[in-house]
C-alpha cells in the first residue's frame, strides 16, 4: 500500500493522520496495535501499585525482554542478569521502579532519581516502562520521535541535545509537551488517544513514510537543521586519516560518531577530528568500568544510545592491543573491526586464532586502508547520485 505524502515538501499532518487511519485497518496495522495492547496489559499488571512490591525476577525479566530498547542485545538473559547484578538485586529495582511510577516528587525528579540509581537502563528503556505503565501520562522517547519530529517540523522547541544524548528529567518533560500536540491532533480519528497511540502514529511515519536516509537524527546547530557536508576526498595512509575516513563514513550512513578523547585534536585536511565527529561525549550506555575502556576505542558508530560498530586502527602498533580493547565489548551487540594497512591482515588472522579471541573470532572483521577508501568513495557516489536523481 502506498501513501499520499510527498516527502519532498513540508509534510501535511492532516493527511498523515488520514493515511494512518487507513494503515490501522491493514493486517500490519492490526498486528502493531495488538502488540501495543499486549504490552500495556503486561506492564499495567506487573507494575500496578498493588503488585509492584511483589514483582519477582522472572516478571522483571519479562518486562526487560519485551522492551523495544532491548532488541539491540543478542543475549537478553545476560542483559537481565547484569541489570539485576549491578543494581543490587530485585529488591532495589522494585524500590526504584515504585519511586519512578508512584513517587510524590515531580516527574523530572523521579526520572532523574531512577536514571541515577539504576545502571544499564537508558532513556529508551525508562520511557517505554513509563508509557506502557500509564499511557495517559507518559510518552516514549526513542529513535522514532527523534527522526519524525524534525520531519514534521516540530523539533524547534526542544533543545538540540535531546536528539543526540541521554535526556534529563526536565528534558523528558519538554519532550512530553511536544508529543502532546500530536496526541491532540489524533483526536480527529481516535476518540481519546493516549501516548501509546502517539507512538503508533510515529512508528507508522518512521517505518512506512520516511525514506531510509531521513530516519536518522539530523545534525543540528543553533536550533536549525543542517545538511551533511559533502565529505572531502582524502588519502588513507595513517592512523589519523583512517579515523577521519571512518567518521565521515559513519556520518554519511546516519550513525552518531565518536572519536577517542586522546585523538580529538588530531588535524586532517585542516579540521580536527572532534569537529567532524557528531558526538562530543560518550553516551553512558553501560556501567562505568566498561565505559572507561570503551571511551578509548579509536572510533565508534552509535545508533540511538548504543554502539553498533567499534573500530580500532592498527598501523604501527601490535594488532593484539586493538583486539584486546575490542574484546572488552564482546557481550554487546556490536561488530568489532580492526582497520589497518593490508600488511596487517596476516597478523590479524593469526592473532584471532589465539586465546581469548578465538572464542568470538567470527565477530571480528578486518578492513584494509584500501578497502575503507573504496567503501567511502562508493558511499559518497551513492549519496550524490541519490540526491541528483531523487532530490533528497
Amino acid at each position: 500500500m502506498s501513501y499520499s505524502v510527498d516527502v519532498k515538501t513540508s509534510p501535511n499532518l492532516e493527511q498523515l493522520i488520514k493515511d494512518f487511519q487507513i494503515f490501522m485497518g491493514t493486517e500490519k496495522g492490526r498486528r502493531w496495535s495488538d502488540e501495543r495492547k499486549r504490552r500495556t496489559k503486561l506492564y499495567q499488571r506487573l507494575l500496578s501499585l498493588s503488585h509492584i512490591d511483589s514483582l519477582n525476577e522472572a516478571e522483571f525479566s519479562s518486562i526487560i525482554k519485551s522492551l523495544w530498547a532491548s532488541n539491540i542485545w543478542t543475549n537478553k538473559d545476560w542483559l537481565v542478569e547484569k541489570i539485576l547484578e549491578e543494581n543490587g538485586g530485585i529488591e532495589n529495582i522494585r524500590t526504584a521502579l515504585k519511586g519512578l511510577l508512584y513517587g510524590s516528587e515531580s516527574l523530572a525528579e523521579r526520572y532523574d532519581c531512577f536514571a541515577r540509581k539504576i545502571k544499564r537502563m537508558g532513556p529508551s528503556m525508562i520511557t517505554e516502562i513509563l508509557a506502557f505503565s500509564d499511557p495517559k501520562r507518559y510518552c516514549i522517547w526513542n529513535e522514532k520521535p527523534k527522526a519524525v519530529l524534525p520531519f514534521l517540523k516540530m523539533e524547534e522547541s526542544l533543545p538540540d541535545r535531546v536528539f543526540k544524548y541521554q535526556i534529563t528529567g526536565r528534558e523528558y518533560e519538554e519532550c512530553l509537551k511536544v508529543l502532546s500536540k500530536i496526541r491532540e491532533s489524533l483526536k480527529t480519528i481516535i476518540e481519546d488517544p493516549d501516548f501509546i497511540d502517539v507512538d503508533f502514529f510515529l512508528a507508522f511515519i518512521f517505518y512506512e513514510i520516511l525514506p531510509a536516509g531521513q530516519k536518522e537524527k539530523p545534525r543540528r546547530r543553533k536550533g536549525k537543521e543542517i545538511t551533511i557536508e559533502r565529505p572531502r576526498t582524502i588519502t588513507i595512509n595513517s592512523h589519523k586519516t583512517a579515523q577521519y575516513a571512518l567518521i565521515e563514513l559513519g556520518n554519511l550512513l546516519g550513525f552518531d560518531t565518536y572519536v577517542a578523547p586522546e585523538d580529538r585534536s588530531r588535524i586532517v585536511e585542516g579540521r580536527r577530528l572532534c569537529e567532524i565527529a557528531s558526538l562530543k561525549e560518550l553516551p553512558q550506555f553501560t556501567y562505568p568500568r566498561l565505559l572507561d575502556t570503551v571511551r578509548h576505542i579509536d572510533v565508534i558508530w552509535f545508533k540511538e544510545e548504543f554502539p553498533k560498530f567499534c573500530f580500532e586502527v592498527e598501523e604501527k602498533t601490535d594488532v593484539t592491543k586493538g583486539l584486546l580493547r575490542l574484546y572488552q565489548v564482546r557481550q554487546l551487540d556490536v561488530i568489532p573491526i580492526v582497520v589497518g594497512p593490508e600488511s596487517k591482515r596476516r597478523k590479524f588472522l593469526v592473532e584471532i586464532e589465539k586465546d581469548p579471541f578465538y572464542r568470538v573470532k567470527s565477530k571480528y572483521k578486518f578492513i584494509s586502508y584500501e578497502e575503507l577508501a573504496q567503501l567511502l568513495k562508493t558511499t559518497k557516489e551513492f549519496f550524490n547520485l541519490k540526491k541528483r536523481l531523487l532530490g533528497e
